[in-house]
Parts: structure tokens; C-alpha cells; sequence
């Protein structure tokens, strides 16, 4: 099958192109690599290295399956240039699906994200509770849901992946999951910090979150709509717990803070439905997930632990100063360059020739 995966040098596609061809599929990657190559030793798939917005049609051309991953990627980000959201979660999205269908292309899956579910409560929800978002990155993924939604037809079969917190190691590492956090938390600082313990959170590491995007390229044709792939749900404090007892079980003691801060995001998901229609079967655990960062980013003394560029938000912020100056320096070029020439009369300026 030819895939084009948008996105998919990032934190979740870096685990998942080399899967995929593993599998035998022929993959095209478009990233514009914002957060750095992370596929440069890896081989056999086409990378255009450029902004999904400025996507050729023609890269489409034969194309059977996209996943669509590209995109702001957490509330941080969303929040520090909402514009910015909108345009690369919502608007993206629907630019993406209109090309699709103009190419024909059936099969269209799409990173979205179970924080649309929005604010806490205490009840399990599923795929037909209504969702509430309340912060620009959930209300972009709900717009981005529903551009895709509206366009399903006979030839167009989409499916919506709401994904769970994400979790685990991958080529291009993130510390900015919770997991990931307290990990790096616990390894480098010797404390983990429990901001409020009864929230609640669905978690998923990422490899089996890849293998459910495999699922959903072999599913049957016929199959479409929105599935929560979640692993299981989580207190913080378990979370916390958890991530704790795996460090100390690893040779690396460190201390259990917990506070009680107040953060409206709580939500307790099931995921019978991608069980039941895709056979997704989540494997990793907590456990395995944080031994395995152990295992890749070494001990303490490590300079990666602490690398600003593993933080998605962090990276974002940089970018967006160093462009806006970029922008600003040209615009005082031209103000200057231009007010060098009013003052002058058409009969004074330089003329070339006889």
C-alpha cells in the first residue's frame, strides 16, 4: 500500500514510518522537520521536507492511505500562538481532506486527541458522549473532527484515532507527557511532582499506539468513524506511583511530592469500541515504558535528560521569536531602504545607458 504520513518525522510517526515499512507499505513522509529529522537513519520511503500547508496535489498521486499527523501538538503550544492552532490543526485538516478527496483517496486516519472530552468528571466516557473542550488546542482538534466527519461519503472513509496521553521513548524524544516527565523528573531531580492527585488521565504508549494506526490500514474498507485508543486510566498519583516504584525498582531512589493545584482537565475514557472493530490490544505497560527511557537515555549524568529541544512547546516558542525578528529586520530594511530614495527628485536618481 502506498501511505503518506504527514507529521511523520515527529514523536509519534518516528515510531510508526519505520513500522510501516517494516510492513512492506511504500511511504512518503511531508514534515518540515520543525522539531529536527528524527527518520535520518532510516531508509526506503520518500521525505519532503516542507510545510503540509504548501502540500502539491501531485504528491497525492497514487497515493491509497493517509495518516494525518502534522499539527500543533499539546495545550502549550496551542496557547502560546492560538492562530498558529487553528491554522495547522483546523484549517490544515480540511485542506488535507478536500485534496484527498479530489485524488480519490478512501482511506484518511487522523490523530486527534481525548482532551476534547474536555472538563472533570467523574463518569467513563466513549465515542458518543458529547464533547465540552475548553482550551484552543481541543477546540481545534473538535474542528479539525469535524471538517473530516462532514466529507465521509461512499468514497471517502475516514477514521479518527482520540488519542490518549501519549507515553514512551521514540526517536524524537518528548519530556513535556506526563510519563516522560516524571521520569525525567524522578531520574534527574530525585522528585516527583504530583500536581493534583484525583485527576484523572488515559494513557498510551506510543509503540501501541502506532500498532493501532497498522490496524486501521488493514482494516476492511467498510470500517470508519471515531475510535479512543487508550491503554488504560489513571490517577495522577497512580501515574505517579507507578512511574516511582519502576525508578526505585531500577536502582534510582527519589521522593513522592504531592500537591493540590487546581487544573480542570480530568477524564476517564473507554475503548471497547477499537478492541472490538480493529483488535486493538494494548501490550506496554507503565513499567515497561519507563525502563525502556532508562534504558535509552542512560543515568543522570546524561546531557540529554535535560535537552530543551525534547520540550515541543519550548522548541515552538524559540521558533516563533527567531521568525517574528527575521520579520522585523527585513521590515526596517525596506522602511530604511525606501526612505533613502524619497527625498530624492525623479531627475536626480541614476540613470543607465546613453
Amino acid at each position: 500500500m502506498n501511505v503518506l504520513v504527514t507529521g511523520g518525522a515527529g514523536y509519534i510517526g518516528s515510531v510508526l514510518v519505520p513500522m510501516l515499512i517494516q510492513d512492506g507499505h511504500k511511504v512518503t513522509v511531508i514534515d518540515k522537520l520543525t522539531f529536527g529529522n528524527n527518520l535520518k537513519e532510516l531508509s526506503g520511503f520518500t521525505l519532503h521536507e516542507q510545510d503540509v500547508l504548501d502540500i502539491k496535489p501531485d504528491w497525492l498521486d497514487g497515493i491509497d492511505a493517509v495518516i494525518h499527523l502534522a499539527g500543533l501538538s499539546n495545550d502549550p503550544m496551542a496557547n502560546f500562538r492560538p492562530r498558529d492552532n487553528y491554522i495547522n490543526n483546523s484549517a490544515l485538516t480540511g485542506l488535507l481532506v478536500y485534496f484527498c478527496k479530489q485524488k480519490g483517496i478512501k482511506r484518511f486516519i487522523f490523530g486527534s486527541t481525548c482532551s476534547i472530552y474536555g472538563c472533570s468528571s467523574e463518569k467513563m466516557v466513549d465515542e458518543q458522549t458529547a464533547v465540552s473542550p475548553i482550551f484552543p488546542y481541543g477546540l481545534s482538534k473538535v474542528q479539525a473532527e469535524f471538517a473530516i466527519d462532514c466529507s465521509a461519503d461512499e468514497n471517502f472513509k475516514p477514521i479518527i484515532f482520540r488519542q490518549a496521553t501519549v507515553y514512551g521513548w521514540a526517536p524524537r524524544m518528548r519530556f513535556d507527557l506526563v510519563v516522560n516527565t516524571m521520569t525525567k523528573y524522578g531520574v534527574c531531580n530525585k522528585k516527583i511532582t504530583v500536581h493534583n492527585p484525583k485527576l484523572w488521565r488515559p494513557l498510551v504508549h506510543v509503540r501501541d499506539l502506532a500498532n493501532a494506526y497498522r490496524l486501521a490500514l488493514n482494516a476492511p474498507e467498510d470500517v470508519t468513524g471515531t475510535f479512543n485508543i487508550v491503554s488504560d486510566n489513571y490517577t495522577i498519583l497512580e501515574i505517579g506511583r507507578e512511574v516511582r516504584e519502576t525508578l526505585v525498582n531500577n536502582g534510582i531512589d527519589c521522593d513522592l511530592e504531592i500537591l493540590n493545584q487546581e487544573d480542570p482537565r480530568s477524564y476517564r475514557v473507554n475503548s471497547d469500541l477499537a478492541r472490538s472493530v480493529l483488535g486493538y490490544t494494548p501490550k506496554v505497560t507503565i513499567a515497561g515504558g519507563v525502563e525502556e527511557i532508562l534504558q535509552k537515555m542512560g543515568d543522570s549524568l546524561q546531557p540529554q535528560w535535560n535537552n530543551p529541544w525534547f520540550i515541543n512547546a519550548e522548541v515552538y516558542r524559540k521558533k516563533i521569536i527567531a521568525e517574528e525578528k527575521t520579520f522585523e529586520m527585513w521590515k526596517n530594511f525596506l522602511v530604511n531602504f525606501q526612505s533613502e530614495f524619497d527625498h530624492l527628485n525623479v531627475k536626480e536618481w541614476y540613470q543607465e545607458g546613453p
